[in-house]
């Protein structure tokens, strides 16, 4: 009954639908990062390249992924003979990884009644916020169900990798843990700990078949865990995979501005 006029944004950036930037849009980042594509699969990028990001199971678009700059504290995010080892092998090159390569890497436990730990070491300090994630995935119905991470002298986050929760936590320095479903049977995987210590070995570790015993005795033929895409971050909530290859790596912060001529194309100063 009334007579509205019709308007029009002078400026509709419409991130999910359109995934891409408009034109008088400047993006800056430094440093490698990733995203989840409408696939599902992690997509690897270098600097400056905006990051739209989807649901790693519907696929659903996001938007313009805008993280803060972060920090992966290993030198290496993929396992390999650097790192260590306690009545476990590990096999490179062992599985389909989350964005595609044949880089997961295969940790076994052996017959031995023990713990039986693939680990590497970082830089931590004591009484502060550190989420360590992976990205995890059973290779087979003859393999490890449960698994956990953990940091030296802190409790145990022990995740069911074959229902896609988190089974049981206990001990020192816990403050949280979460499993999220990805692509191809993988999940990623978040402990979160405030530290006691400046010992800054950081475990991954199978799980006794009772859901709970981090000593008992592996079975030479299980095809224990495939693992991926790890990181340490020092903060209280994860962040998306930051890659390195023998150096901690830091990924700058998503900025994006509109300046001068564009700007004021739709801002009357």
């Amino acid at each position: 009954s009334q007579d509205y006029p019709n308007l029009q944004p002078r400026l509709d950036f419409n991130f999910a639908a359109e995934k891409e930037l408009d034109s008088r849009i400047v993006y800056y980042r430094t440093g490698p990062a990733s995203f989840t594509d409408e696939l599902g699969k992690v997509v690897l990028v270098g600097d400056n390249t905006p990051r739209f990001d989807h649901d790693s199971l519907t696929g659903e678009s996001k938007g313009l992924l805008m993280e803060v700059t972060r920090t992966n504290l290993l030198s290496y995010s993929i396992p390999n003979s650097t790192w260590q080892v306690s009545q476990a092998t590990i096999t490179e090159n062992a599985g389909i990884a989350p964005d595609g390569t044949n880089t997961a890497v295969l940790h076994s436990d052996n017959n031995t009644s023990n713990q039986h730990l693939l680990y590497t070491t970082a830089t931590v300090s004591s009484g502060t916020n550190y989420v360590v994630t992976s990205y995890l995935k059973q290779p087979s119905s003859n393999s490890r169900r449960y698994y956990s991470l953990t940091i030296h002298g802190l409790g145990y986050i022990i995740f069911d990798i074959q229902n896609g929760t988190v089974h049981n936590s206990s001990g020192t320095g816990i403050q949280g843990a979460s499993i999220t479903a990805v692509d191809n049977g993988w999940y990623r995987v978040k402990a979160h700990y405030i530290t006691n210590n400046t010992n800054g070995n950081i475990y991954w570790l199978p799980i006794g078949d009772d859901g709970s015993s981090v000593v008992y005795t592996g079975a030479s033929t299980a095809e224990g865990m495939l693992v991926w895409g790890c990181q340490l971050e020092a903060a209280t909530f994860e962040t998306s995979y930051i890659p390195t290859y023998g150096n901690t790596v830091t990924r700058g912060s998503d900025l994006v501005e509109i300046t001068d001529e564009e700007f004021s194309e739709f801002y009357n100063r």
